[in-house]
């Protein structure tokens, strides 16, 4: 898996709690439902407690964590509904974002891409959370760089809750279907392609059935178990 505190010496002090706080949660130190103390939230990332209030602020923003009046802050417990309805914002978004990232030459960019789909053939079998890493990666930097600043500030909301929903989803249900792996990196290097020959409207309309297929393939499963939340897991001691 990726760790997302990397390059973190570099980060400013809040971004870097910010990380630090959310790779806590990718290993499961935090319970679904608990309450999060300020206070020991606070001492454990080394910053000043309204440091970790606009912190847990933003991570309610990307809806990572709930509030409740008079109880605080909680790790929210995400379902298969939550699952579905992000699907969904990607369907509607990434395919626009995609073709306003075709119509401009970005070559420092497309070489980072051809390396994600290289990371992503390394992994294929082999680790589902570092695989689905990647893939995320490649779509985040088309959505940083299609040159809409709107659409670039919704990827925290899109790829931090979904890091975090994905990696319980693998915790908590084994039925949650194996991803394509080989067909998500043939759609990913037609999609290189198309940006780098300048063809926009084809890279829209791979980006559109990129995401319709890797929806499609556990729609049904989802629609059938989406009332059912994500049981909570224990506090470790």
């Amino acid at each position: 898996m990726v760790n997302i505190v990397d390059n973190i010496e570099e980060m400013p002090s809040k971004m870097a709690a910010e990380r630090l706080f959310l790779d806590a949660l990718m290993r499961d130190e935090y319970a679904i439902g608990a309450p999060i103390r300020e206070s020991v939230l606070a001492k454990k990332l080394n910053i000043a407690r309204t440091g970790v209030r606009e912190m847990l602020n933003q991570a309610l923003n990307w809806g990572v964590v709930e509030y409740t009046p008079y109880s605080g802050f909680s790790i929210r417990n995400f379902t298969l509904q939550d699952t579905l309805e992000w699907y969904q914002l990607r369907e509607a978004l990434e395919p626009v974002a995609a073709r306003l990232f075709a119509e401009k030459p970005r070559p420092e960019v497309w070489e980072e891409m051809a390396e994600s789909c290289r990371n992503l053939e390394q992994v294929l079998g082999k680790d589902v959370q570092r695989a689905w890493e990647c893939d995320s990666h490649f779509h985040e930097l088309i959505l940083l760089h299609c040159g809409n600043t709107a659409m670039a500030a919704l990827h925290p909301r899109i790829y931090v809750t979904g890091r975090f929903f994905f990696h319980l989803l693998l915790q908590h249900l084994p039925q949650f279907p194996t991803p394509d792996i080989q067909g998500t990196i043939y759609a990913h290097r037609r999609i290189l392609d198309a940006a780098q020959s300048g063809d926009a409207h084809l890279a829209e309309y791979l980006m559109r059935n990129h995401l319709q297929a890797g929806l499609g393939s556990f729609r049904q499963q989802i629609m059938e178990l989406k009332e059912k939340s994500i049981p909570p897991k224990k506090s470790k001691k």
